[in-house]
This record gives C-alpha cells, sequence and structure tokens, in this order.
C-alpha cells in the first residue's frame, strides 16, 4: 500500500505539473493530522526521488485551547526529529467556535503567502484528498451550486501564493493505512468529531449512507 500509494500520487503530481523542479522548495502545510503528516512524509520521499526541497508550515488557530497547543508541539518535536525546516504561526484574539471557516482559512492561507515568500518556496502543499473532494461536491450540491467544481488541484491566489494539492488521488482509508505502514505519528482533532460542522456532518452521516448505497 505504501509504495502504491506513493507511485499514485508521484504520477498524479507529475502529469499535473505540482512538484518542484530540481533545487525548488515546497512548503506543506502541516496541521499535525492524518492527511498532513501523510503528506508530509510522502513529499519528502518524493523530494528524494526528484532532489527537490520540502519544509514544512504550521498555524495555530488557538480555537482549542490546549490542543492547539498540543498540535504545535507535536509538528515541531517531529520536524526537529526529522531534520525539517519548520514555520510557525498563530492567530491572536481567535474567537472559540464563533470564528467562521473563512475567516480561519484567510488568516491560514495569509500566513502561508508569507512563509512562502520568506523561505523561497515556489508553492505551498495542502493535504486535501479524494474524501474531502467527495465531502466538497456534495455540499455544493446540497446549497444549490450552479456548478460543482469540486477541489482543485491547483490554484494561485491573487497575491501570488501558488497552492498544490497533490494528494487529490488519496483516499482516507489509503491515507490510513500508509501512516500504519511507515509508523507516522499525527495527532487527532477532536473537533473532527463536532457535527455542528456542516462538512462533518457530511462526512459522519452522509458519506457512510452512501457507501452503504455504493462503496
Amino acid at each position: 500500500m505504501r509504495a502504491a500509494l506513493t507511485g499514485r500520487v508521484k504520477r498524479y503530481a507529475e502529469r499535473r505539473g505540482l512538484l518542484p523542479n530540481q533545487g525548488e522548495l515546497l512548503l506543506c502545510g502541516v496541521s499535525g493530522g492524518a492527511d498532513s503528516m501523510c503528506m508530509l512524509s510522502l513529499m519528502s520521499e518524493l523530494a528524494r526521488m526528484r532532489k527537490f526541497e520540502v519544509a514544512a508550515a504550521h498555524f495555530n488557530h488557538g480555537l482549542r485551547g490546549e490542543s492547539s497547543e498540543r498540535d504545535a508541539h507535536f509538528v515541531r518535536d517531529y520536524c526537529d526529529a526529522h531534520g525539517v525546516r519548520l514555520e510557525t504561526g498563530a492567530r491572536t484574539g481567535a474567537a472559540p467556535f464563533g470564528a467562521s471557516e473563512s475567516e480561519s482559512r484567510e488568516a491560514r492561507y495569509a500566513f502561508f503567502s508569507s512563509a512562502a515568500e520568506k523561505l523561497g518556496a515556489i508553492a505551498v502543499a495542502t493535504a486535501h484528498n479524494a474524501d474531502d473532494n467527495a465531502e466538497t461536491l456534495l455540499l455544493q450540491l446540497a446549497r444549490g451550486s450552479g456548478s460543482l467544481p469540486g477541489i482543485a488541484p491547483e490554484r494561485v491566489f491573487k497575491s501570488g501564493l501558488r497552492v498544490v494539492r497533490p494528494m487529490l488521488c488519496a483516499t482516507r482509508g489509503e491515507i490510513d493505512a500508509y501512516l500504519a505502514a511507515r509508523a507516522v505519528p499525527h495527532v487527532e482533532d477532536e473537533s473532527n468529531a463536532d457535527s455542528r460542522y456542516a462538512r462533518n456532518r457530511v462526512r459522519l452521516e452522509v458519506m457512510p449512507a452512501l457507501r452503504a448505497v455504493n462503496a
């Protein structure tokens, strides 16, 4: 599973021009969760194959108190142990549950942009996967969107920030299997089980029902 996933992500990313050239730097957005830890490990593998560099960026939203601090320490310890350069940032004055998803995303991407510029990274990689894409399509459908674009493998912001998503071909099950095979640690975000979030309701209730119809 590990080798198969590495090869498939490599082919997916190469076909779409998502990987750096030799000597260039890719900055990975790392929360400490399963998806981003898999991406960091996998991109590090591909970096050795293709002779590019990898660094990590962690943004502490401060929304979960001690859990947020735990995640930040976890990412720092992992990067220190594996010789990965790390840039960290934090949102000050963050509200708890009331903080909107769009506000959090804007703060995170502003930090990614400054970190990428500081390090000279050609792009920031995020760990969106195939399950995230399916959930996004269902949310767009439920909200009556006139089109269903899903999550794009690449996006360039007005600021010039280039974001790539090399893990869109991987399912959550494949990611879990990779982490287990490589003994890559991760932390669990307890807010992922909070059904007050629309995406979590889709993930926890709708997706299992659809898999029961067609796995």
